[in-house]
């Protein structure tokens, strides 16, 4: 049996195993977790909303308890408490795959090592925190020699973890189905880390489309603070009157997107036309949602949200181009069977636009704020669609 080896020879005498302070911010440290001083902070942590996918929420403080005792008593896994500033600011579970469950679900290799995060709530948020931490832990995994390549197996739906694993130069491999989750299998090496480290930040992008003839259109999770006033111009123009917040101050909409951004069935992106910011979508699970008291919801029903930045000169197809990369990003999740919109039933251009991608429009509803359509599109009808449109631009 192999243990996951501490990376420094030995502990301070304060028992902390790493040290780091990255430029411009203050000192990140980790040591062994204790589990009679730690369990209560973590238990307050799991139990949050945003930590939905460590899949250890409603649980008391003695089975969080007795969940680490039993992780820290494995012959293969270590587990650590980081700290920012010196206060609790992040978990670190460590694993030596070869001694994993998860090593039946792929080739694995003696030096893969893996590891789990979850940063503490924030109470005042510090650009690129998270980011930093990442860094921070997987600086401290690789200064192990033993330690070959990182193995990760996020939830699919985990966005915003897949954000920062590509950041750190994480190569997506396949899909798998474990027993509590969906996931991805990435890897990465010290050369993929040290590359990915050397390259210029643009926009730390989650999926990226080039469309021959048009560019490239892009998306990452909206970052609230940069994103904000930008948005705020756009939803207090007169074309933007179905999304339903002009008159509204940078206050108003900073608190919309950081409820949907911080709730645990929706999300907010911020996209890229060419590296220029040209469009904000949401996307949410239905049956967590009231549109679903609407209809008869089912468990693959996702629904989106489309708004398009202010052009000068329109440009035909534009914002076809842009639906069909949300729509393809959509579709490559496997738990996503059918999408959902419902726009006013005033608004004749979005009408027209999901029509041409396949939505077929079934009944009209009367939600609070407007009176929608209920349209749904399937894999089946969107594939048909981009390929009738296909056939017309080469016929």
């Amino acid at each position: 049996m192999q243990k996951v080896l501490s990376p420094l020879t030995g502990y301070d005498k304060d028992g902390i195993v790493f040290k780091k302070q990255p430029p411009g911010y203050g000192a990140f440290h980790l040591r062994p977790l204790r589990i009679a001083e730690d369990i209560a902070v973590i238990h307050n942590w799991v139990n949050r909303s945003y930590a939905q996918y460590w899949q250890m929420q409603n649980t008391t403080p003695e089975e969080v308890k007795a969940a680490y005792v039993a992780i820290t008593e494995t012959r293969h896994t270590q587990v650590f408490m980081g700290f920012y500033e010196n206060k609790p600011a992040f978990l670190l579970e460590c694993y030596w795959v070869m001694n994993d469950p998860l090593g039946k679900y792929y080739d694995v290799r003696p030096g893969d090592y893996g590891f789990h995060i979850l940063v503490a709530p924030a109470d005042a948020p510090i650009r690129h925190f998270t980011w930093q931490v990442f860094t921070v832990i997987i600086d401290f995994m690789l200064s192990n020699a033993a330690i070959e390549r990182l193995v990760v197996e996020p939830d699919i739906r985990n966005e915003k973890i897949h954000v920062l694993n590509k950041r750190a130069g994480f190569a997506y491999q396949q899909m798998i189905d474990l027993p509590h989750k969906q996931a991805y299998l990435a890897f990465c090496t010290r050369e993929q880390y040290a590359i990915a480290r050397n390259k210029p930040e643009v926009h730390d992008l989650l999926y990226s489309q080039q469309w021959q003839g048009w560019g490239t259109f892009s998306f990452r999770p909206l970052q609230i603070e940069q994103d904000i006033p930008l948005i705020h111009d756009w939803v207090n123009r007169d074309y933007a009157k179905y999304w339903q917040m002009q008159q509204t101050t940078p206050e108003q909409v900073k608190a919309s997107y950081m409820a949907i951004t911080q709730a645990p069935h929706s999300n907010a992106y911020m996209g890229f036309y060419n590296n220029q910011p040209a469009f904000l979508w949401e996307s949410y699970h239905v049956m967590k949602d009231p549109i679903a008291g609407y209809y008869d919801a089912q468990e693959g029903d996702y629904g989106l949200h489309l708004l398009v930045a202010p052009v000068e000169t329109p440009i035909h197809g534009f914002t076809y181009h842009i639906l069909c990369t949300i729509m393809d990003y959509m579709l490559q999740n496997s738990q996503v069977k059918r999408l959902i919109v419902e726009p006013d039933v005033c608004n004749d251009k979005m009408h027209v636009l999901t029509r041409r991608v396949g939505f077929e429009y079934h009944q009209a509803v009367q939600l609070p704020q407007k009176q929608a359509y209920l349209a749904f599109c399937t894999r089946e009808q969107y594939r048909q669609h981009r390929q009738a449109a296909a056939s017309t631009i080469l016929h």
